[in-house]
C-alpha cells in the first residue's frame, strides 16, 4: 500500500521499489528493457493507493501510484489479483474508510486468500 504524493508514490516508496533492482537484469548485448528473475509469479498479492483526491479524479489523472505497486508487485514474483485506489482519505485530520472501502478491501482479501487457499 502506498498513498499518492504529487501524482506518483511516496519518495520512500519509490526507493523502496528501487532497492528490488537484484529482482530483474537487463539481458547482456542487448537494447532491451529489462528482464524479471521471477518468471513465473507464485505469489498473489493486492496492491492498494490512497488520495485526498476522489477515486475517480485519482485513477484517471494519477496512474502511476498503481503502476509503480504493480511493477513492484511483479518484480518479486506476485500476481497482483487486486488493486484498489482509495479516494478522500485524507478530507478529515484522522480520517477512516468509509464502510464500502471497507467492504471492497475486505473482498480483497478474500480473493487473495481463496486463490492461496487452493495451494496445499
Amino acid at each position: 500500500m502506498a498513498p499518492v504524493n504529487f501524482y506518483n508514490v511516496t519518495a520512500i516508496m519509490r526507493r523502496f521499489i528501487e532497492r528490488l533492482l537484484p529482482y530483474a537484469y537487463w539481458p547482456w548485448g542487448e537494447n532491451a528493457i529489462p528482464r524479471y528473475r521471477i518468471n513465473k509469479p507464485d505469489k498473489k498479492a493486492v496492491v492498494i493507493t490512497s488520495s485526498a483526491s476522489p477515486a475517480f479524479i485519482g485513477r484517471i489523472l494519477m496512474p502511476g501510484a498503481l503502476k509503480a505497486l504493480k511493477v513492484a508487485a511483479k518484480t518479486v514474483g506476485a500476481k497482483v489479483v487486486k488493486s484498489l485506489f482509495f479516494g478522500q482519505t485524507g478530507s478529515e485530520e484522522f480520517s477512516e474508510l468509509s464502510q464500502r472501502q471497507l467492504t471492497r478491501a475486505r473482498r480483497a482479501g478474500e480473493k487473495l486468500f481463496s486463490s492461496r487457499a487452493g495451494r496445499g
